[in-house]
């Protein structure tokens, strides 16, 4: 098969949208939170154009000539915030698509976006997959990236809180919203107990700077990146414990409700078992649900733990990501 490589334009939308739209991934999440695919490719095709002409970016259409139809494509873009942590030039494959004719279009396309990372001066590339989609986990590995992990989506409905019993808030146990004193604190939290992520399966990446992007997030976070921080003090007032969480108005258009995102749940060594996790949780789908109707999160497929967590929790898997990670040209050990 012919297949043609040209930069993506603001005229390709209605393929790229198709393209989208017909996406044969994420059935189970599409599924369960009855997701219109006609509208996630609308969402989608938003999500990726404020990317089109960004200095070091890279964006290519995968075309069939006769007929004429977009078979895939594939953008690519700088990542200041990580480049800035890890003091490597860094940057992520934010779409992939390719799933027509794999075999045909994904080598060029791929190979495509590597020269423009190369091009740019990129020395990590990152990308997300589906967990079914095997043709792309093959392409990626035949272009050495590794795997550095499985990320479980979970969610569940909000409108059943009051159907399920919930547990008593561990006694001398408040919780709370975030102040900013406790911010340091937090970040002490997360950099000894949040270890289970795939940044530190890299071995290219330091580990102590690993550390650092989520104290940073957390930094986002109480200044406003998040909806709302609540934490957990024992009797003292000691924080011992904190959940972040986001509201995606980008998903509520497509699922037609609106979305809450537990982001970042995180207890300290020292309560561990006690339910200090479990009355966090509930706090803040308590207060997700006054104006949310899911909430959704991600996790770590061998954070065994936390997935016994949320499934008693109510939420369920509803879809699954392997994360891929690239060093050009050799992966870098510490």
């Amino acid at each position: 098969m012919s297949v043609e490589l040209l930069p993506l334009a603001p005229r390709d939308r209605d393929e790229i949208v198709r393209l989208f739209s017909r996406y044969p991934f994420k059935a189970e999440q599409k599924r369960v939170q009855g997701i219109d695919c006609d509208r996630l490719g609308q969402l989608l095709w938003e999500l990726a154009e404020p990317y089109f002409g960004q200095p070091r970016a890279s964006a290519w259409v995968a075309w069939r000539q006769r007929p004429r139809e977009a078979l895939g494509f594939a953008v690519m873009a700088p990542h200041p915030w990580h480049s800035e942590v890890f003091g490597h030039s860094m940057g992520r494959i934010l779409h992939l698509v390719n799933y027509t004719e794999p075999e045909a279009v994904g080598p060029p396309l791929l190979d495509a976006v590597l020269a423009d990372a190369r091009a740019a001066g990129l020395e990590h590339l990152a990308c997300r997959v589906d967990g079914q989609d095997w043709p792309n986990v093959h392409l990626l590995e035949s272009r050495g990236f590794r795997c550095v992990g499985c990320s479980l989506k979970m969610a569940r409905r909000l409108d059943d809180l009051s159907c399920q019993s919930g547990g008593e808030t561990p006694e001398g146990i408040e919780i709370r919203a975030f102040e900013p004193p406790d911010l340091d604190t937090l970040q002490r939290i997360a950099a000894d107990s949040h270890t289970c992520n795939h940044f530190y399966n890299d071995p290219g990446l330091r580990r102590d700077r690993v550390a650092v992007l989520f104290q940073e997030w957390l930094r986002r976070c109480a200044g406003g990146a998040a909806r709302f921080v609540l934490v957990a003090a024992n009797p003292d007032g000691q924080v011992v414990g904190f959940v972040t969480a986001l509201s995606s108005t980008a998903l509520a258009r497509v699922v037609g409700t609106s979305v809450g995102v537990i982001d970042y749940i995180v207890t300290g060594r020292e309560v561990a078992g006690r339910g200090v996790g479990r009355a966090l949780l509930e706090a803040a789908l308590r207060s997700l649900a006054r104006d949310h109707g899911w909430a959704e999160l991600r996790t770590s497929h061998d954070n065994y733990r936390a997935i016994a967590f949320y499934s008693a929790a109510g939420f369920r898997i509803v879809a699954s990501d392997f994360i891929f990670h690239r060093w050009g040209p050799q992966p870098r050990e510490n």
